[in-house]
């Protein structure tokens, strides 16, 4: 049986959406602190980037990034198909407020979340075929190694998605902020072998 091809996956650092705001697709920059980890991690960076990067068209994944491009300068393929889901009108709403003021909506859209979308928004069937066009495309290419700089729900979906992983799992992956994720589940120190 061949090897899963692997990706290695990478979230935005923090940013400066207020806490507890729903931020979606509202284009904010890193904070001080995302800014900093940014550049601790280049810094810290085991090897040479990929041959292959791909980010999302975001400002706070694009910040995320460019410490380890100035470390390393490598082609990049910025792509909307990265972006997070879209919240539509819930966009820069904080979630206490939607859920008081907004109850049967917020309530249903938490229930159905694969197949409701928040007004104006996309569903999370929406969001997995968006990032399925993506990985589709990277698999025709010939699947090579390559970084992919994003946000959680796209990233959570290409894991599902690499991992064979029933959509309903998105949640279950933890993607933390700033902190390099390999798939299929490798060291993260096995970078080095990529290039």
């Amino acid at each position: 049986m061949m090897p899963r091809p692997a990706l290695l996956l990478l979230r935005h650092a923090t940013c400066t959406a207020p806490a507890g705001a729903c931020l979606g697709q509202r284009d904010v920059p890193l904070d001080s602190a995302g800014t900093l980890a940014a550049q601790a991690l280049a810094d810290h960076w085991p090897a040479p980037l990929p041959r292959r990067v791909y980010c999302s068209d975001l400002r706070r994944a694009r910040q995320t990034l460019a410490p380890l491009l100035a470390k390393d300068p490598v082609d990049v393929c910025y792509d909307a198909r990265l972006r997070e889901l879209s919240f539509g009108a819930w966009e820069g709403c904080h979630w206490d407020a939607l859920h008081r003021e907004q109850e049967a909506a917020f309530r249903h859209w938490g229930e159905h979340w694969l197949d409701s979308a928040p007004p104006g928004g996309e569903s999370g069937n929406d969001l997995f075929h968006r990032v399925g066009d993506w990985h589709s495309e990277w698999l025709a290419s010939g699947a090579p190694p390559a970084l992919v700089v994003a946000h959680a729900g796209p990233l959570r979906a290409l894991a599902c998605l690499l991992n064979q992983l029933d959509p309903k799992h998105l949640f279950d992956i933890d993607l933390p902020h700033c902190a390099p994720w390999q798939s299929p589940a490798q060291s993260f120190d096995k970078a080095r072998a990529w290039n």
